[in-house]
């Protein structure tokens, strides 16, 4: 499995980072997780083959991690070479709600000229692909249905947090985990947001409650480029240590 950052930025507007995106390469096929804004634009400079999509995971409905769904899906109705794709869209209980929300606000987005699959995830769900395992455990994110996931191929685990503050689910899904992509929202000077987002220690407990064997830090609002939050999450955290940013590729 190979990991392709396209967007390691938050909600705030940024020209270093995209929104919420990535693409783990499993064999032929590429798993899109999370669709924030920018995103789009980053698989095009990634020159990454649209075919080789047929599985988009949403962690959440926030903007910052749904909004470039709107020109994905306006693309697959009218722009040439788009059209007649077979598209399943997994999420969190409430995703159907959402796009047919999204498909009264925008009726263009709709499908007109491609297929597309919903599949709103229980809690604990094992996803079988055939070529990868995908489970999903619900996480703390405030009020919100949110998700993290864990992929097993190949004989190796990855998992991503989402937007996740300290809970006993994320530490389940990155149990042993090969390659661990967490948020690491809050620098250790600002105030924290218990089950809502992580702060750097927190991120380095977790990961350790759970053995992860790699952490790639991302979610990282511009307050944490700011500090060396490598270093503040080292404090608590003894494994292999890194910081995504938009275009990094990481062998898991």
């Amino acid at each position: 499995m190979k990991l392709h950052v396209l967007g390691s930025g938050t909600v705030c507007p940024s020209l270093r980072r995209a929104s919420s995106g990535y693409l783990l390469e499993v064999g032929e096929e590429l798993l899109w997780f999370d669709m924030g804004a920018g995103t789009l634009r980053r698989f095009l400079e990634g020159e990454f083959a649209l075919e080789r999509v047929l599985r988009i995971f949403l962690t959440h409905t926030h903007p910052d991690h749904t909004s470039d769904l709107v020109p994905f899906c306006f693309a697959l109705n009218y722009a040439p070479g788009w059209s007649g794709r077979n598209l399943t869209l997994y999420g969190p209980n409430g995703l159907w709600h959402f796009l047919t929300h999204l498909g009264a606000a925008w009726s263009w987005v709709e499908p007109r000229k491609w297929e597309r699959h919903v599949h709103e995830i229980d809690e604990h769900e094992i996803i079988d692909l055939g070529h990868c395992k995908v489970g999903a455990w619900r996480v703390a994110h405030g009020e919100l249905n949110a998700l993290c996931f864990r992929v097993e191929a190949e004989g190796r685990v990855f998992c991503y947090s989402g937007d996740s503050g300290v809970c006993d689910n994320l530490v389940k899904a990155a149990r042993d985990s090969d390659l661990f992509l967490c948020e690491c929202s809050i620098p250790a000077a600002y105030p924290a947001m218990p089950g809502v987002h992580l702060t750097s220690a927190e991120v380095g407990q977790v990961a350790t409650r759970a053995g992860a064997r790699r952490v790639v830090l991302t979610h990282l609002y511009p307050q944490a480029d700011e500090v060396d939050i490598l270093a503040e999450v080292r404090g608590h955290y003894a494994g292999v240590l890194e910081r995504a940013e938009d275009g990094s590729c990481f062998q898991v």
